[in-house]
């Protein structure tokens, strides 16, 4: 997890109660999540989760978390692993998870516009990207929609939907943590949209993979523009200023990466907003301007630090504050790994995996 997803996870194997024998891992990397967002997920006393602190990116767990899933898979299909165990992964690696945020596009589209048609612009920040890829499939099943995909200093997206090029490289740290990707993980879904047959979507899946350069074809790029993608770029003294500007103008508290979103969708004269255009063919609503919708991420209470530095309250009425003492006073059980390499923090997953099925199997 880069920051949000592990104590998500924690809380939904929590509430299945002692009879499930749904078990699970996270991972989560040192020195790249709030205080809040740590002790959510290090305080869980749940016999069947475990949490690991690695001394790596986000980047990086999240190759060590599809190696090891593709090697458990092998050896289940090698029958070297027959007691019927299943591994997944809850981020949107997992292809389940992209496909349900496609109908928050069709529900926001009509809650945002009464007349069927016109277009509508989103604003999203961008990580992973798997709710970009969930916007350019939910636009291209015909939703008349153009998005944003707004990133923070990582830029990941943008590199790619603006110059049409993508250059592997280490993330950086910046207040929106769960962003903190530099290398997203739904890139090659991205591009097999955009690939025109089977033989060239692989190949672009294989060079990104293997960490080297990507280029679109011209043709590609015209197929991006299609999906009616755009993107931003917001700075981290972007991003906390929009934080103070949204609660100033209007009382809304935004978490750091929502504000990467807020800050294009606020600015009256925002380029991607001018360069939205009614590309469906219908004459309804062509005239109008296209109502905006942001999608925010976290909620405001895993970031009061931040608030309380620049004079805001804490979200809401000192709820952070109370639930990171409430957690604090619980033990914490967290592992503490120093991987110097991918297979070594492959390795040690496997065996907390092995440790987790093995526990299951004599309750």
């Amino acid at each position: 997890t880069s920051g949000d997803t592990g104590g998500s996870a924690i809380r939904a194997v929590e509430s299945l109660g002692s009879s499930s024998r749904l078990g699970l891992v996270v991972l989560l990397p040192v020195g790249r999540v709030s205080a809040y967002q740590r002790v959510a997920m290090t305080t869980s006393q749940c016999d069947r989760v475990r949490v690991a602190s690695v001394t790596m990116d986000s980047d990086q767990l999240d190759d060590v978390i599809r190696t090891a899933t593709l090697q458990r898979q092998r050896r289940t299909a090698d029958g070297d692993q027959c007691d019927g165990t299943l591994l997944c992964t809850q981020n949107s690696a997992n292809w389940g998870r992209v496909l349900f945020q496609i109908p928050a596009y069709f529900y926001a589209y009509f809650s945002a516009t009464r007349c069927i048609g016109q277009q509508v612009q989103f604003f999203v920040p961008t990580g992973g990207c798997g709710n970009l890829t969930a916007a350019c499939l939910a636009r291209a099943m015909g939703l008349p929609i153009a998005t944003c995909a707004a990133n923070n200093q990582n830029a990941a997206a943008h590199q790619l939907i603006s110059e049409g090029r993508f250059l592997p490289r280490p993330s950086v740290c910046t207040t929106s943590v769960a962003m903190d990707i530099a290398n997203p993980y739904n890139i090659p879904r991205l591009l097999s949209l955009l690939a025109g047959s089977r033989s060239r979507a692989a190949e672009l899946s294989r060079r990104f993979d293997s960490k080297q350069p990507v280029e679109l074809t011209e043709q590609e790029r015209a197929k991006l523009a299609n999906l009616g993608v755009s993107s931003f770029v917001a700075t981290d003294a972007d991003c906390q200023a929009t934080v103070v500007k949204a609660h100033s103008e209007l009382g809304y508290l935004a978490c750091p990466h929502t504000a990467c979103a807020l800050l294009p969708a606020l600015e009256p004269s925002s380029a991607d907003a001018d360069k939205v255009a009614d590309s469906t063919g219908a004459n309804s609503g062509a005239n109008l301007a296209p109502p905006r919708v942001v999608f925010a991420t976290a909620h405001p209470a895993k970031f009061a630090d931040l608030y309380r530095a620049r004079g805001l309250p804490t979200a809401p009425a000192e709820t952070a504050a109370e639930a990171l003492e409430r957690l604090s006073r619980l033990p914490e059980r967290c592992l503490s790994w120093e991987s110097d390499s991918i297979d070594d923090c492959v390795a040690k997953l496997h065996g907390l995996i092995d440790h987790l099925l093995a526990q299951s199997l004599s309750a």
